[in-house]
């Protein structure tokens, strides 16, 4: 389930779910928290820092638990969370004894669902619509139109088809680790 309040696309959530349980399968305690937060919004497990159990989870109930990661991430003076659910309409949960780097994947996590953060808690492919990622070509042709009015001077021009080119390769080489994650556990 895609809740209608997450801020990303459905595309880039699929791809932090996956890329995130990928690095927690290789070790990541942090990244196990940004997978286990999105298996949660979307229905899957109960809420990663204090187990609460409402479904379906709204954007409110992801922001009282948002402030819970804070707590256990942090380590000093929590936030009042009490008072945070009250102010939100939700019922207080409070945080278990869960690792701080998990807490931190899970905040970072939720400050991105949310639409708190802009910036993807971990790097993503660029996609299209159909699911692709977009060649050099494409990247050089959108930098260049990007700027109409600029003059491009050649070793300009240089240097940007180089780092598209890095662009698109890298883009190629998430895509793939999404692709391959999901071959492993049969999905998709």
């Amino acid at each position: 389930m895609h809740p209608g309040w997450l801020a990303p696309s459905r595309s880039e959530v699929g791809d932090l779910q996956w890329l995130a349980y990928r690095a927690y399968v290789e070790g990541s305690v942090r990244a196990g928290g940004m997978a286990a937060a999105v298996a949660w919004v979307q229905g899957g497990r109960s809420g990663p820092v204090t187990d609460r159990d409402e479904q379906p989870v709204t954007r409110k109930l992801a922001v009282a638990e948002l402030w819970a990661a804070v707590a256990v991430a942090d380590g000093g003076t929590p936030p009042p969370l009490q008072s945070i659910c009250e102010q939100f309409g939700v019922a207080y949960w409070a945080p278990l004894a869960v690792d701080r780097l998990w807490a931190d994947g899970v905040w970072r996590a939720l400050r991105w669902l949310t639409g708190t953060q802009t910036e993807p808690p971990v790097e993503l492919p660029v996609r299209h619509m159909d699911g692709t990622t977009p060649s050099a070509e494409e990247l050089y042709g959108l930098a260049l139109a990007a700027s109409p009015h600029r003059s491009w001077p050649v070793e300009d021009r240089r240097a940007l088809w180089d780092r598209v080119q890095c662009n698109a390769r890298r883009h190629r080489e998430l895509a793939e680790r999404v692709a391959d994650t999901q071959r492993r556990l049969g999905v998709g």
